[in-house]
């Protein structure tokens, strides 16, 4: 996240950091007029700014997850508080708080459009406070794509059983005797990044398959991420099974109170194509480095884009040759 730091006329970051690691609550003034205060609840992890409330109504802040805006009577007057939440993002959000103060001050706003001035202006940087990267949006689209199209094909159960999401070591999908890694990408060639050593190396000796996808982003049509998570849940009808997709969604940090910063729409740009790993693709592991006589012990971390373009796919497992024969557009 880019770091911001609030003007002068605030308190300064690391007084932030004193007054919460103190755990006592304080109301600081912030010098300007109308009369505005920054509180400090430890206790809470909470930070807000706190203005004179006249009239009007109280923005919506309900697509975001760590902000809250409120009123609240004090020593016999109304006042309009903006709020962030958290432990893990009160110091990032910091500046965010404080200039909604400068925008009452400075500006001579009223509290509910300050509020989404600021958040307008810093759209960007709050994208950041514990969403999915760009990368891990679109891998995620595709992973569920391929879980969607499961759920047509296999019982409700068996299909989210094979999902295993973040699982340590794991690949994307298990099968009774295949394992599948699901890449996706934007990019109008067939490249896919590849992230460690292991990623593409079988387990136990188990077929291992790479199914590449490749999306594009659609103006109109398509679906987003929130709108494919949607129709997932709704072909759940069992609540053991939907209680395990909801825990591999924990798992890979999805959150439904972040649904409207992902607005993005994708849609395949060309059919899926499943590729065995053997001697002849292209990956980089552990006994192909060793083979080489490399050190392998002293290669602390891989990254490598591979490019299957123009190379031939082969014939599919029987669980994905649906996928591959007539696609999955969204």
């Amino acid at each position: 996240m880019t770091a911001l730091r609030p003007s002068d006329r605030h308190l300064r970051p690391e007084g932030l950091e004193e007054y919460l690691d103190s755990g006592v609550p304080a109301l600081v003034p912030i010098a300007g007029d109308p009369a505005v205060f920054l509180v400090v609840d430890p206790p809470l992890q909470r930070v807000a700014v706190r203005v004179p409330w006249t009239e009007g109504e109280l923005p919506d802040l309900g697509p975001y997850r760590h902000f809250t805006a409120e009123t609240t009577v004090r020593d016999g007057a109304r006042w309009a508080e903006f709020a962030v939440t958290g432990g893990d993002v009160l110091m990032d959000a910091y500046p965010v708080v404080c200039a909604v103060a400068d925008r009452v001050q400075q500006q001579g706003m009223p509290f509910a459009l300050a509020v989404t001035d600021v958040l307008g202006t810093y759209h960007e940087l709050l994208r950041g406070l514990g969403r999915l990267t760009d990368q891990e949006e679109v891998g995620l689209f595709g992973e569920l794509l391929v879980l969607d199209h499961l759920l047509g094909e296999l019982p409700e159960s068996e299909a989210v059983a094979a999902w295993r999401g973040a699982a340590s070591e794991e690949h994307d999908f298990g099968f009774g005797d295949d394992d599948v890694e699901v890449k996706t990408t934007i990019a109008e060639a067939r490249r896919h990044w590849v992230g460690t050593v292991t990623q593409l190396s079988p387990t136990q000796q188990r077929p291992l398959w790479v199914l590449s996808l490749q999306l594009t982003t659609a103006g109109v049509g398509g679906l987003t991420l929130p709108e494919l998570i949607a129709g997932v849940r709704h072909k759940l009808i069992d609540g053991d099974v939907r209680h395990q997709f909801e825990t591999r969604l924990t798992d890979v940090r999805w959150s439904d109170d972040q649904a409207a910063l992902y607005a993005r729409r994708f849609r395949l740009r060309s059919d899926p194509a499943a590729f065995r790993v053997g001697p002849g693709f292209p990956a980089i592991t552990i006994p192909a480095l060793s083979t080489a006589g490399l050190p392998v012990e002293r290669i602390a971390s891989v990254s490598y884009l591979i490019d299957l373009s123009g190379l031939a796919p082969d014939p599919p497992p029987t669980v994905l040759e649906s996928i591959t024969a007539r696609g999955s557009r969204p």
